[in-house]
């Protein structure tokens, strides 16, 4: 009995190919390519066929969307046989290819068809036996690496010669459409950029340039970039972001508003002048970097550093006499985070205690740790044995002294154990990691006053809330 066939007709092309004008591989040709080649085909010229494209995507991994939806059908048996151009159209990294192509389209008893590759898996009893084939498959992937270097290469390159690498342009610029690389000043921000320099040339502080903005509802950079659907925010619509003293920092020490192009080559900063036209004279900028409070960077660094985050705005609290408090209602009055603060000791015992708490709390489970070391070594055995009947089995088939469909109905009973022990031994690991984080912590323990080391390994964030109530974000689970 003949078997009926849904193919799934899988189409790529990537930026790369696009740029050189390759004309063969565009959808379009591999499209009609393909249909030709269904059509003079017996066996498949009356099969259902489902069409996959990823546009603009490269070969290099697996993470397209279409390709994804592809793999997906096969599971739910939508599909029965793939068909593309080449190889090279479904994937250009060899051993992912390869996998594929032997252990995975096998088990689920997938007919693949390269046509410009002369390959086709039911007249390929040895999967990638066929030296072309893998030669081929090797050139795609070497091809994918140098290619990646060569890209690389070539923005360091277009850095050095002054054209801008940015995915955003710098606020109070916009990139050129006539020419690719190139910033020009854009008229609805560049005055913002140049309120920011005058103020700050008067003698304002960051903060009361901040203030100043916020006061007169000046629109941030989150803004401008949500308005032109480069970045999702809530308050597109309202322009209730804010402006803090970082922000207008950033601006009054970034070059690219006297003309200046700064790149990095292997971690020393260079400098490209004059490469577009700039919206600050360079003598009031470097006059101002004289003048520039570096007193966040010089000044000494407290327990809960970049730890303390208001629960209710998400911005960071700053330390203000013996309390952390949260400024947002400063830059912006509609803020509802003017009571939101806590003092400095009682949130210092408070998390030293919350700490001890956990740690004893879990303590106990120690003993438990020979038992995890030993579950680990027999899941690993277990594995390994799979691992050797999987080659047994491939042997066999090989000899045929198994069918086809006796080896896929073995292997994929393998597979399922295997997929059983691999979700099993993530658990043991994570359990034996943290009984060796436990040891470091218990060390913790013998020191009666919290220091900045131990709340540095320990936590991520502490998000505060009114009445001294907290959530804390552990780096690791206790």
């Amino acid at each position: 009995m003949s078997t009926s066939y849904k193919v799934g007709i899988y189409l790529r092309i990537s930026n790369e190919d696009e740029n050189k004008n390759q004309e063969s591989d565009s959808i379009k040709n591999q499209r009609l390519l393909i249909y030709d080649f269904i059509s003079s085909f017996q066996e498949l010229k009356n099969s259902d066929c489902f069409e996959y494209v990823d546009d603009g995507y490269s070969g290099t991994n697996f993470n397209r969307p279409s390709i994804k939806s592809l793999l997906d059908d096969i599971k739910l048996n939508k599909i029965n046989c793939i068909i593309v151009k080449d190889l090279s159209r479904f994937g250009r990294n060899y051993i992912e290819v390869s996998n594929y192509l032997e252990n995975i389209f096998p088990f689920f008893n997938i007919r693949f068809i390269a046509i410009n590759d002369n390959y086709d898996s039911d007249n390929n009893k040895y999967g990638l036996s066929d030296l072309d084939v893998n030669f081929k498959n090797l050139i795609y992937d070497y091809y994918s690496k140098d290619l990646s270097k060569k890209i690389k290469s070539g923005k360091l390159e277009r850095a050095k010669k002054g054209f801008y690498q940015g995915i955003v342009a710098p606020f109070g610029y916009k990139k050129s459409n006539k020419e690719k690389g190139k910033l020009e000043i854009d008229g609805e921000t560049a005055p913002i950029v140049k309120t920011i320099f005058d103020l700050a040339l008067k003698g304002k502080s960051n903060k009361e340039i901040a203030k100043y903005l916020n006061e007169n509802e000046i629109p941030t950079k989150e803004y401008f970039l949500s308005k032109n659907g480069l970045r999702s925010s809530k308050s597109s619509d309202d322009k209730k972001t804010i402006w803090f003293t970082s922000q207008v920092r950033t601006i009054l020490i970034n070059e690219v508003y006297i003309g200046n192009i700064v790149y990095n080559d292997k971690g020393k900063k260079c400098v490209c002048e004059n490469t577009h036209q700039p919206i600050i004279k360079k003598d009031d900028f470097l006059k101002l970097q004289k003048n520039i409070n570096y007193r966040n960077i010089e000044k000494s660094k407290s327990i809960f550093s970049n730890k303390l985050k208001c629960g209710y705005c998400q911005y960071s609290l700053l330390k203000s006499g013996k309390s952390y408090v949260c400024n947002s209602y400063k830059y912006d009055n509609s803020m509802k985070c003017k009571d939101n603060s806590i003092n400095f000791k009682e949130l210092e015992n408070t998390i030293l205690q919350i700490i001890n708490v956990f740690i004893n709390n879990f303590l106990n489970k120690e003993k438990n740790e020979n038992s995890i070391s030993d579950r680990i070594a027999n899941t690993n055995y277990e594995l390994n044995k799979i691992d050797e009947k999987k080659i047994l089995i491939y042997e066999l088939y090989l000899n045929e002294d198994l069918t086809k469909e006796e080896y896929i109905q073995k292997k994929k009973v393998l597979q399922e154990k295997e997929e059983e022990l691999k979700l099993l031994l993530p658990q043991y690991t994570n359990e034996n990691t943290f009984f060796d984080e436990i040891k470091q912590i218990k060390d913790y323990l013998k020191i009666n006053n919290l220091t900045k080391e131990i709340v540095d390994y320990l936590i991520n964030k502490i998000y505060i809330f009114e009445d001294n109530k907290m959530e804390i974000l552990w780096k690791f689970k206790l």
